[in-house]
């Protein structure tokens, strides 16, 4: 839960860069969202292929507004995101 906290603070801070806010937001609440699905006694390692791609797809959408895009690396046999 401190993820989510600390990644509300990120809006009142200053940031020398207009960028910097909405990622670092984007990855705390990452971090955040693995910690809780995976930390937490009796975590159900089955959901984790919805937790990943889950954070997947806020991380795309956060590098997206950098003009970078999440993909596979060609060959890994991993599947591209549900949004592509």
């Amino acid at each position: 839960m401190a993820c989510f906290e600390m990644s509300k603070q990120i809006e009142g801070l200053s940031l020398s860069v207009a960028e910097a806010g909405p990622l670092a937001r984007t990855l705390l609440r990452v971090v955040g969202r693995i910690v809780i699905d995976t930390g937490s006694p009796g975590a159900d390692p089955e959901t984790w292929s919805n937790t990943e791609e889950m954070v997947l797809l806020w991380i795309d959408e956060a590098v997206g507004r950098l003009g970078y895009q999440v993909v596979p690396e060609p060959g890994s046999g991993r599947p591209g995101l549900s949004s592509e």
